[in-house]
């Protein structure tokens, strides 16, 4: 009799260890689902947490500091998108009349809907463009003391382009 017992508890014991490891499961899928629970809302890619922290492009550019890459999770405002042959663009304000560039990764193709205007929120790696730098700086030094070249900033003046990789969006 006290085997039977024994028995019986440990058969609940597993059934109620199973529901709870379901339960959390679901409710793990459901924060995922919360983020987008906007009718038509757009979900591609890596998943983004309800609890992981969002930024502004500006607060990016602010915490990459030195940094010359950063991953980092974005919130902004679409205001443009370009089709290209192998990959989508994104342009978010960056709250200060200034976008920045979101290059959607491999595995994200945007749909062929009017996105302007929008709020993303995009999982990725920001990094540091110098080329427009390196570009200033290399050119031909006879051309820089030209009173018609005053459009040819030095490197120190100019800021860099901060772009953004993206591995997963939500749009809504």
């Amino acid at each position: 009799m006290m085997i039977r017992h024994v028995l019986t508890f440990k058969i609940l014991l597993l059934l109620a260890m199973f529901f709870c490891f379901t339960s959390c499961e679901q409710n793990e899928n459901q924060g995922n689902n919360n983020l987008a629970n906007a009718k038509n809302a757009i979900i591609q890619g890596e998943s983004i947490s309800s609890t992981e922290k969002r930024i502004s492009g500006r607060e990016l550019m602010d915490k990459m500091g030195e940094s010359l890459k950063m991953s980092a999770i974005i919130k902004g405002t679409i205001l443009s998108v370009e089709k290209l042959e192998d990959v989508d663009q994104v342009y978010i304000d960056m709250g200060d009349g200034s976008s920045m560039q979101l290059q959607m990764g491999s595995n994200i193709h945007l749909p062929m809907v009017d996105l302007v205007g929008k709020t993303i929120v995009a999982k990725g790696t920001s990094y540091i463009d110098i080329s427009n730098i390196n570009e200033k700086l290399n050119h031909d030094p006879d051309d820089l003391n030209k009173p018609d070249n005053n459009n040819v900033v030095s490197g120190d003046e100019s800021e860099p382009d901060i772009k953004f990789i993206v591995s997963g969006i939500i749009i809504k």
